[in-house]
């Protein structure tokens, strides 16, 4: 960029409105920032030879608070997601195109989300201590006018109890839960009536789920407590205590609930025990740096997927407990949710930052791709595998751009996917300057 001429045959118009132009630290490179009306905006990287790369930031409607609670639906095909807005969105996971919502309904800080095994309905658990369904094709309220609540007549509460979690029957015509104020009752999912319970236990609720049967609910505690209930009649069937002193942050069981895994608040640790005996089996999983706010098997019981304070996420192998991968870096402030597909092929990771980042979960076995792998420095410099700086992305661009393992980021403030296929670098960059 030393004449300022014209470079022949670099012609990227017409660009509607240039937002930003900037020049790259060796001044050899312009960055362009335009808006165009159909894609949002787009960011262009030139040489004096040939356009480097293009990057595509699309913006559409979604949350205006924090992503609090995720679940893929049964068949994999959209993704629900509750916020701290009060509100639930239904995604496209591939494409991450909102397909509902934002649905509205709930006056408090969404706790919870899950679709019911049919995929026809979606659970949602708020702060303002209620329970919705909705109709996960139309986004419609299921018993808008009998919602079931948690109230004072049921129980004497304290703390200000809500629930915290909550699980369709294997037939859907259920719905379990279980509360921050230690109870879990059973409710009809078609007049929300309490058909079982309140059962009682100690401390603070965290997660629930139905035997394969759909006769025994299998409940984990904030103390580390593991009780299994009967589902027709509320009895105790057993209560398996933690070995040691625990405060849980999560608890989340295999689908056969044989096993389940837990996080530990001080120190932050994971551990994965055996749900009848409460024996631990692995762990402390090492990775995280920060506490770890979710955890979720995958759907054949063989991956662990983890997120934390520390704004990563890890992929765990549930036989060895070594790390596959991570730590997965991309959000900027703590991760709130993870949630796995029903294939195992993706992850999801929900933010404080108002982001859901999908990644691909996949081991392949065909050697490393053949596109350049990258990582975002602090600095904001994006460097290749040998610390070889490739583009610098501006503060306000960081929590929207997409990294190597990311197959879709949904967003309010849109995305960013950096696209260096054909990309000059290094040695190579040099004998085409030569030329």
């Amino acid at each position: 960029m030393s004449s300022g001429k014209s470079i022949p045959g670099q012609y990227l118009g017409p660009l509607n409105g240039i937002r930003a132009l900037v020049n790259s630290s060796d001044g050899t490179r312009i960055i362009i920032s335009t808006q165009r009306t159909s894609v949002g905006v787009r960011v262009y990287v030139l040489d004096a030879q040939r356009t480097i790369s293009a990057m595509d930031c699309l913006a559409g409607p979604g949350h205006t608070g924090q992503i609090t609670a995720i679940d893929f639906s049964p068949d994999g095909k959209s993704i629900v997601s509750g916020s701290g807005d009060s509100t639930l969105c239904v995604w496209d996971p591939i494409n991450g195109q909102l397909i509902l919502g934002p649905l509205s309904g709930h006056t408090g800080y969404i706790e919870f989300v899950r679709y019911s095994p049919d995929g026809n309905r979606i659970l949602s658990c708020s702060w303002d201590r209620s329970l919705r369904q909705w109709d996960a094709q139309t986004g419609s309220p299921i018993l808008a006018n009998n919602q079931i609540m948690v109230t004072s007549a049921s129980l004497s509460w304290r703390d200000h109890p809500r629930f915290v979690s909550a699980v369709y029957s294997p037939d859907s015509g259920h719905i379990a839960t279980i509360s921050k104020a230690a109870s879990v009752s059973v409710w009809d999912s078609g007049t929300g009536e309490m058909i079982a319970g309140p059962m009682l236990g100690e401390g603070g609720g965290k997660s629930i789920e139905y035997s394969a049967d759909g006769t025994i609910l299998i409940t984990g505690w904030e103390d580390g407590t593991v009780r299994a209930w009967n589902a027709q009649n509320g009895q105790l069937i057993s209560c398996i205590a933690p070995q040691g002193v625990l405060h849980a942050d999560a608890v989340a069981f295999s689908s056969d609930q044989s096993h389940n895994v837990i996080s530990q608040v001080d120190p932050p640790a994971m551990y994965q025990r055996k749900t009848q005996t409460g024996e631990h089996v692995l762990g402390p999983f090492e990775g995280h740096t920060g506490r770890i706010n979710s955890v979720q098997f995958s759907r054949d019981g063989t991956r662990i997927v983890s997120g934390s304070w520390d704004k990563t996420v890890h992929i765990w192998d549930a036989q060895t407990g070594a790390s596959i991968f991570g730590p997965l870096k991309g959000h900027t402030k703590f991760v709130k949710c993870v949630a796995y597909s029903p294939d195992g092929a993706y992850a999801a990771s929900g933010s404080q930052e108002r982001t859901i980042r999908i990644w691909d979960a996949r081991v392949r076995s065909d050697g490393h791709s053949n596109k350049v792998d990258w990582v975002l420095n602090e600095d904001g410099w994006v460097v290749d595998a040998e610390s070889r700086r490739l583009i610098w992305v501006p503060p306000d661009l960081r929590k929207s751009l997409m990294w190597p393992r990311n197959t879709a980021l949904i967003s309010r403030d849109g995305y960013v996917r950096l696209n260096f296929d054909g990309a000059l670098v290094g040695e190579y960059w040099a004998n085409r300057s030569s030329n």
